[in-house]
C-alpha cells in the first residue's frame, strides 16, 4: 500500500464569485444584476452539473443594503461566503474603516466571523495584511501575480499560497488568484472568454498548471449592463475587454470546468485550500519573497 507521502496530493480548484454592484456608484438595491434570478440560476446550475464548490466574496453593502439578494443567491448558488470589503471602493480598497466596516456587516448577517478577504482590483497594501491580521482574518485572496498596467505589478509575488509571516501580516495565509506558471497571465473568468479556452490549454500544455487554481469572476462576466458600463470610469479599452464574448461566457465556463475535470481538478472551497496550505506552510517557511507587500 503506497505511503502518504508517497500519494499524489489531488489538484484543487476553488471557483470564486465577487459578489459586487455593476460599478461602485450603483445602490445594491439599484444594480440590475444582483437582482437577475435568472442569471443567478444558469449559474447554479452549471455549477451543479460539474459538481463544483463556490466561494463568494460578498460586498458588505450588499450584506446590509440588500439581505434578499444574498438569501437568493446562497438558495441558487449554495457557497460559502467570505468578504469583498464593504463598498468595493478602488481608491480605499483596505483601510481600516472599509474591512471594519466589512467586517461587522458580515458578523450581523451571518452571525460568525469571516476567514477571508478579498480587496477590490487586488490592491492590499502592507499596511491591509497588518489590518486583516490584527482582525483575526486567516487569508488573504487579493493578489493576482501577474502584470496589470495602472492597477499593480505583482511578478515579484509567489504563484502559489504563501504564507506573510512576522513584520507584515503574522499567520496571516495569502491564497493569490490563479496564474499560468512562468507565463504569469491570470486565469480567470474576464480573461478566460477574452483568450478563450483553446489558448489556455495551449498555455497550460507548454507551461503547466496551478496548483491550487483560485478561479475568480463576476456576474458581469456573463452579462453586461450596458448603463453601468457605460457609467464606469473605465478606459475604453477596458471596457471592450469586458464585452468580449458575453453572450458565449456561460458555455465557456461550463467547458471549463470540464477540462478541470479531467485534468484531475477536484472542486473545493476557499476555506479547504486554506486549510491544506495551513498544513504546509508555517511561520518560519516559505514567506513573502522579493520587495515584501506593497
Amino acid at each position: 500500500m503506497p505511503s502518504e507521502r508517497g500519494r499524489r496530493r489531488p489538484r484543487l480548484a476553488a471557483i470564486t464569485l465577487d459578489l459586487e454592484t455593476a460599478a461602485p456608484h450603483i445602490e445594491p438595491k439599484e444594480c440590475p444584476l444582483l437582482h437577475d434570478a435568472e442569471l443567478a440560476g444558469r449559474l447554479g446550475e452549471v455549477l451543479q452539473r460539474h459538481q463544483a464548490k463556490l466561494t463568494t466574496f460578498v460586498v458588505g453593502r450588499v450584506l446590509e443594503e440588500a439581505g434578499e439578494v444574498v438569501e437568493r443567491h446562497a438558495a441558487q448558488l449554495d457557497p460559502e461566503f467570505e468578504l469583498h470589503s464593504y463598498s468595493h471602493d478602488v481608491a480605499d480598497p483596505d483601510g481600516r474603516s472599509e474591512i471594519q466596516r466589512a467586517r461587522d456587516a458580515y458578523a450581523a448577517y451571518f452571525h460568525r466571523e469571516p476567514m477571508g478577504y478579498r480587496a477590490p482590483w487586488g490592491r492590499i497594501s502592507r499596511d491591509g495584511v497588518a489590518r486583516l491580521a490584527e482582525m483575526g482574518f486567516k487569508y488573504d485572496s487579493s493578489i493576482f501575480p501577474s502584470f496589470r498596467p495602472g492597477v499593480f505589478n505583482n511578478l515579484r509575488r509567489p504563484n502559489r499560497p504563501f504564507l506573510y509571516g512576522n513584520g507584515i501580516g503574522g499567520s496571516l495565509l495569502e491564497l493569490p488568484m490563479a496564474a499560468v506558471p512562468t507565463l504569469r497571465l491570470v486565469v480567470g473568468m474576464s480573461y478566460l472568454k477574452f483568450f478563450g479556452l483553446r489558448f489556455y490549454r495551449a498555455a497550460f500544455s507548454i507551461f503547466g498548471m496551478p496548483d491550487p487554481l483560485v478561479f475568480g469572476m463576476h456576474l458581469h462576466d456573463f452579462k453586461l449592463h450596458p448603463e453601468a458600463l457605460a457609467g464606469a470610469d473605465l478606459p475604453r479599452w477596458v471596457k471592450a475587454y469586458h464585452g468580449a464574448n458575453v453572450t458565449k461566457a456561460m458555455d465557456i465556463f461550463e467547458a471549463f470546468l470540464a477540462y478541470l475535470r479531467r485534468r484531475g481538478y477536484s472542486f473545493v472551497h476557499m476555506s479547504e485550500v486554506y486549510e491544506r496550505a495551513a498544513k504546509r506552510l508555517t511561520p518560519g517557511r516559505e514567506r513573502l519573497g522579493g520587495d515584501g507587500a506593497r
